[in-house]
């Protein structure tokens, strides 16, 4: 077993879910690396009130919408991955959910990571579900890292290092789901960046156990009458493509101005399986032999 110099593995997990942390540990184990296992938060079993006072948090006013009992569980469990971090002073730490599935370039992209752990950065080890505005800021090793300033969405795989943890000083208030706030476009804060391609997925051997608070988000936009939420959808998104462009001054120069372009972050397994089909459809082309899936889950 090994670690990556001054970065931990934390692996978030509920008590009532060990089959979770089995599966975890194998994969992990797997990889040859060291992990540290966090107690998550039971948002139906743990007394948010009282945890949310010991942690020293304060519930603000809901930027969206009131969060769920199990979203606050999940906002404090990774709350408690960064206390954890700085009382062990490590320079970053990639934080992990019990249901995603790795990469067995897993442990490359972390190492090209390493030579950020300086850095004030959160990285998305994720894909993304659709194509988004972007801008290639670096590239470490095999992987690239993208700047996208549109909101991301889960926070099964991500690395944070110890300084961007110390900039995001509004998380002491919760007022909008974990993701949301992590991968919040800070004017301030860290730079939001994802790893391509993606070295983890969310597993589909798990349910989400918070996707109940979530559906939320639905229900509310869906009690808008539908002419309304049509008319509204072309503005919006017009005011979010203005947002974007402007982020991307701000945050990169006139130099990233430049480098726009509409970027789709994949998983190394998806990358192979889109090469192959496009082979599939030209007879004259062989596939190459021996090709692998990058992320293997254990559907036993």
């Amino acid at each position: 077993m090994n670690s990556v110099s001054g970065i931990g593995i934390f692996v978030v997990n509920l008590d009532r879910s060990p089959s979770r942390m089995r599966w975890m540990e194998r994969q992990l184990t797997a990889l040859g690396l060291e992990f540290t296992r966090i107690r998550a938060i039971d948002g139906d079993h743990d007394d948010i009130a009282m945890e949310i006072a010991r942690a020293g948090l304060t519930l603000g006013e809901p930027a969206e919408r009131p969060l769920g009992l199990r979203e606050m569980g999940c906002y404090l469990s990774h709350l408690k991955v960064f206390r954890a971090v700085q009382r062990a002073n490590l320079d970053a730490a990639c934080v992990l959910e019990d249901d995603v599935e790795l990469s067995r370039d897993f442990p490359r992209a972390l190492r090209s990571l390493a030579q950020h752990r300086t850095s004030t950065i959160v990285a998305k080890l994720e894909p993304w579900r659709k194509r988004r505005i972007g801008v290639v800021v670096d590239r470490i090793g095999d992987h690239r890292t993208i700047y996208s300033p549109q909101a991301h969405i889960e926070t099964g795989a991500y690395f944070v290092t110890k300084a961007a943890i110390q900039a995001m000083t509004d998380l002491d208030t919760i007022t909008r789901p974990f993701d949301r706030a992590l991968f919040a476009d800070r004017r301030n804060g860290p730079l939001i960046l994802s790893v391509s391609p993606a070295v983890a997925k969310q597993s589909d051997r798990f349910p989400s156990l918070i996707q109940i608070d979530r559906d939320l988000v639905c229900s509310y936009w869906r009690r808008m009458p539908r002419i309304v939420r049509e008319l509204y959808r072309p503005l919006a998104q017009l005011g979010d493509f203005t947002r974007e462009i402007y982020r991307v001054y701000q945050q990169l120069g006139l130099n990233g101005m430049t480098k726009i372009r509409y970027e789709q972050v994949l998983t190394c397994a998806e990358r192979t399986a889109r090469k192959s089909k496009s082979i599939e459809t030209k007879p004259n082309w062989r596939p190459s032999v021996g090709t692998l899936t990058a992320l293997r889950g254990d559907r036993s």
